[in-house]
């Protein structure tokens, strides 16, 4: 059932995409938001955000910048080593970091193979995670609620914000100098 609902999904977004671009652009929300399996560890980012933490002090960007990292449990410690300390979910936490274990925390928006997407270009050109991950600072929990991952609603931002949209730009392949190769050879004689 969610495959299909993501295939009408995308191809109703994709009738938009040229609509969006002239007016702005906005990831589309979900019609109905998808649940996700249970987080280890309960987190309300409504909570945390609440008492001024930003999303960068929890998911640091990796190196080549790909995607933002989930917290480690060393960065959960920092605070909860002293606060909430008699809470059920904060004892597993702590259990997880004694243990040297890595949380098993449940990926929400996960990049495809294939799709090479960066997390700091975007932040680059001051796109706020709100911008595709949707209001997240008012969420005690996490469901899958934006289009983010459809590829129409990364063409309509690029549209509408005048970036590259080439094939080339998120895949792997096509590279720009096969496109060059294969629009000589098709052209007309």
């Amino acid at each position: 059932m969610y495959k299909y609902f993501l295939i009408v999904y995308i191809f109703a977004n994709v009738l938009l995409v040229s609509a969006q671009a002239q007016e702005g652009y906005d990831v589309p929300r979900l019609p109905v938001p998808i649940e996700i399996e249970d987080q280890p560890i309960p987190f309300s980012h409504e909570l945390h955000s609440s008492i001024g933490l930003q999303c960068a002090t929890c998911h640091i960007g990796s190196e080549d910048g790909r995607s933002m990292t989930l917290p480690i449990s060393g960065t959960c410690v920092g605070c909860h080593s002293v606060i909430a300390t008699e809470r059920e979910s904060i004892q597993t936490l702590l259990t997880y970091h004694d243990l040297g274990e890595v949380i098993p925390w449940v990926r929400i928006y996960a990049i495809n193979e294939g799709i090479t997407w960066n997390h700091q270009v975007h932040l680059d050109a001051n796109l706020s995670c709100q911008t595709c991950h949707g209001p997240v600072q008012e969420r005690s929990e996490l469901t899958l609620e934006t289009g983010v991952i459809a590829m129409s609603s990364c063409i309509g931002c690029h549209q509408a914000n005048e970036a590259e949209a080439e094939c080339y730009t998120c895949h792997a392949w096509p590279t720009p100098d096969v496109i060059e190769f294969d629009h000589q050879r098709y052209l007309p004689q």
